[in-house]
């Protein structure tokens, strides 16, 4: 058919996409004790995605340097790990740990097997506290069922956005006489406070932005005025710093998708270099607590 319309093919070579290095080195402060992680993997789908050999060294102020060891996997990640996820898992030395600290600056090294060189720093967020809940009510506050809980905290210097993160448990028994099929527990719902002073969310209701694509309509529409008696949760505050931001941000975040902005320069590779500050608080949702249960201050009712 081209022949007859008189069109000539040409030759068109497509080139196989550059194989880089991206590294994924975050330092983290807080809740969960000071971390540092770096996880190392390849863009191309050729061949193996581990990074192995590589020397990675944070720089602390004053010039202290401290070493990060190769681990296993799952050391770099909170929790169960994502599914498809290969590659080098490297954590940060037990004395680099301690120096991790509110408001700091730190920079990083990247030094690869095969002569490339990454280079970035970050300056952790400052530090901040959840006022609502109260934090003297405990680590666990008690949330009657049906309601919602208004979720503050002070600012933290420094910090792009805070990423809120919740773990519900029980939901799957909880929904299930009311026909709704919950499949995952504990469910994980994403939230987002887009700057500094974006310091309060509506739990469970502000939960899930990114997810409601993906979740039942029942189930949303059950989260909307609160919990179930006998559901908990895990609620976690994180306060990302620019470099952080940039590199997770897409979806809504970005209209046109998936944007990510290194924060490594070098050769060989790209990455990012980010930090956080977490803050984290648990609440059980009980219709007749016990006479002196703390209550989680905060609660709304209604619409």
């Amino acid at each position: 058919m081209a022949t007859l319309a008189g069109c000539e093919l040409q030759e068109i070579v497509v080139s196989t996409p550059e194989d880089l290095v991206v590294a994924e080195v975050y330092l983290q402060a807080g809740s969960f004790g000071n971390r540092g992680i770096a996880y190392l993997h390849r863009s191309s789908n050729v061949g193996s995605a581990q990074v192995p050999d590589a020397d990675i060294t944070l720089i602390a102020p004053g010039g202290v340097r401290y070493s990060f060891s190769p681990f296993q996997l799952d050391g770099c990640f909170l929790g169960r790990i994502p599914t498809r996820i290969e590659g080098s898992c490297y954590i940060l030395e037990p004395q680099g740990r301690q120096a991790l600290r509110a408001g700091a600056t730190f920079q990083v090294e990247v030094a690869l097997a095969d002569g490339g060189e990454l280079n970035g720093r970050t300056t952790i967020p400052g530090n901040f506290r959840v006022t609502r809940p109260r934090s003297t009510e405990g680590p666990v506050c008690i949330l009657p069922p049906n309601t919602r809980l208004e979720v503050e905290w002070t600012p933290s210097d420094g910090t792009w956005a805070y990423i809120a993160e919740t773990e519900i448990f029980g939901l799957p028994a909880l929904l299930a006489p009311q026909g709704i099929d919950v499949r995952e527990d504990p469910l994980v719902l994403l939230g987002l406070s887009i700057s500094r002073s974006d310091t309060t969310i509506v739990f469970p209701s502000e939960f899930g932005v990114f997810d409601r694509a993906d979740l039942d309509r029942d189930l949303l529409a059950a989260l909307q005025g609160g919990l179930p008696d006998g559901a908990s949760a895990s609620i976690v505050i994180a306060a990302g710093d620019r470099n952080y931001v940039n590199w997770v941000r897409g979806g809504g975040f970005n209209p046109s998708g998936q944007v990510r902005l290194p924060s490594l320069a070098g050769t060989g590779g790209t990455g990012v270099f980010g930090s956080q500050i977490v803050r984290r608080f648990l609440l059980e949702v009980v219709a007749d607590p016990p006479p002196g249960a703390p209550r989680c201050s905060g609660a709304l009712t209604g619409p």
